[in-house]
């Protein structure tokens, strides 16, 4: 498991503009940490994790969405999945 300071650095390497808030407790879904900070669903992202025939593909889409299979299987060089397999991992 990650830290946020993993988390923080990571990003920092790569010059990733973010910010880290801490919160009390887990705030559940990307939709509730919107509400928490006062912010537009759309400036707060959550990762979905698809499985792809070479590997673990992500799609980054803003909370409150979902991201649309085909242009996501489109953006890559190789089929992100059948439509019968493209379900989320850990949902």
């Amino acid at each position: 498991m990650r830290t946020s300071v993993d988390v923080h650095n990571f990003l920092i390497e790569r010059d990733v503009p973010h910010e880290l808030f801490a919160a009390r407790g887990r705030l559940g879904s990307p939709e509730r940490m919107a509400a928490v900070l006062e912010l537009p669903s759309g400036e707060v992202g959550k990762v979905l994790v698809f499985e792809g025939p070479e590997g673990p593909v992500a799609a980054v889409v803003p909370a409150g969405s979902d991201p649309d299979l085909a242009l996501a299987t489109d953006a890559v060089v190789a089929p992100i999945a059948s439509a019968g397999r493209a379900e989320p991992v850990g949902r």
